[in-house]
């Protein structure tokens, strides 16, 4: 199984929600540390991510770091669990992954910084550098 390229980016939600967090369509680790089964339903489960290399792999799951940790979700960030990724066989492009980050992010309400991040997306010379806005 090819190991995984973190930041990620979901590719499953093809119209990001402005009233949203960038944040929650992009992974920088396996791990989340929300017991929240909404946000893991709308966000992760079975949506694809591509990763920095360009690799697309599934959410199916999710395994807890340790059982006191299950038990004890409830009290605040004491809950890590790990996701668990499958391949899909798919591969993006770069220019593939940069279109639908712009497209994406042209969707956002304006706000001061959005040109210029949307700048720095086209801008990226890698697909790591287009998922986490970096150059």
């Amino acid at each position: 199984m090819k190991e995984i390229k973190f930041p990620i980016a979901n590719v499953s939600i093809k119209n990001w929600d402005k009233n949203e967090d960038y944040l929650l369509y992009v992974l920088d680790s396996p791990y989340i540390f929300t017991p929240k089964e909404t946000f893991y339903g709308k966000y992760l489960s079975n949506h694809s991510f591509v990763d920095s290399n360009g690799n697309v792999f599934k959410i199916t799951g999710r395994i807890f770091t340790n059982r006191v940790r299950k038990i004890l979700r409830f009290i605040p960030g004491f809950y890590k669990a790990e996701l668990v990724f499958e391949q899909t066989g798919e591969t993006m492009d770069r220019e593939e992954i940069r279109n639908h980050i712009v497209r994406q992010l042209e969707k956002l309400d304006d706000y001061e910084h959005k040109a210029e991040w949307i700048r720095t997306v086209k801008n990226a010379t890698t697909i790591e550098g287009i998922i986490s806005g970096d150059n």
